[in-house]
Formats: structure tokens, sequence, C-alpha cells
């Protein structure tokens, strides 16, 4: 059996699609953020590469993800009825990293000595997202740090091959 890829989609700090992404490469145009960060009563400024986004980090989170789906599938051609009978994986490197160091910071502030990071109301963002795009089949967060996309990729791969999977995005 033969996979392959029909379509993608990319949001990251560079841009916020691939032609935006190529573009900011080729001119060697990055946006980077910084923010103050104290550890151990020392306050540095940390520079780090990010996505400009509004709203909380949780909401960020989402629209990056969603229109993460929507280039791809604008990029594959897929019509709604192909999407019903589409399995979505999400591979994702920092996933809730983000929101989790949010509610750290939150509960430093707040005075919290020893804060906790508990569940955010994470486990069913696929769901969700597979929901808003009409997708009716399995969908599945992959978070392995670096290698998610990757093994996203590979599972829908051995889902197609396997007979579990008719289309996976």
């Amino acid at each position: 059996m033969r996979v392959e890829i029909r379509g993608s989609g990319v949001v990251c700090a560079l841009g916020n699609n691939k032609n935006d992404a190529l573009r900011a490469m080729r001119e060697k145009r990055i946006r980077r953020r910084s923010e103050t960060i104290v550890v151990q009563d020392e306050q540095d400024v940390w520079e780090y590469y990010a996505v400009p986004e509004e709203g909380s980090i949780e909401e960020r989170f989402r629209n990056i993800i969603n229109r993460s789906i929507e280039e791809a599938v604008l990029d594959a051609g897929l019509t709604e009825a192909e999407l019903e009978e589409t399995t979505l994986l999400i591979g994702t490197t920092s996933a809730d990293i983000p929101i989790k160091e949010q509610h750290f910071r939150e509960q430093i502030r707040e005075g919290e000595t020893q804060p906790l990071l508990n569940n955010i109301r994470f486990g069913n963002v696929a769901q969700e997202i597979a929901r808003r795009h009409g997708i009716r089949k399995k969908a599945v967060l992959i978070h392995t740090a670096c290698t998610s996309s990757a093994n996203a990729i590979l599972y829908g791969v051995r889902m197609i091959t396997a007979g579990e999977a008719k289309r996976v995005l």
C-alpha cells in the first residue's frame, strides 16, 4: 500500500502559514520575544522565538493548531465529506508546557511557595478540535517532545496501512 502526504499546514515563530515562514527564512526575518524571569531571586531577561498571538496561553495554543489544520485541509483540497472520514493526529512539541508554565508563574505571583503543576483541562483538546473541523473519526494528541510530529506521521502511516484509517490529518 502506498501512503502519500497531500497537504500540510505550518504556524510557527517564522509565520502564520508556510508561505510566510519561507519568506521569513529567505529574508532572515525572525520574530523574538523577551520576558523577564526570576530564578532564585535573580532577575534575567529570556529571549525566545514564539508565535505572535493574542489571548490566553490556552486560546493561543488552540488558535495555532486550528490555523495549522485549516491550512493543511485547504492545501490537501479535502471536502467536508472527506473530513468526516478523517482521523486527526496532532503532533506538538510543546503542547501544554506553556500553559503549565503560565499557571506556575500565576501561582508564584499569588504568593504560593510550593506551586503545583496540576492538570489544566488538556485531555480532550484533540477531540474538541476534531469536532470544530467536522472530523468524526479518532482524534489523538501526540506529545513526545521533539519527535511529536514525526511520531504522528509514522502513527498515521501505520493506521492507514493496517486499514484502521482511510485518511489521516
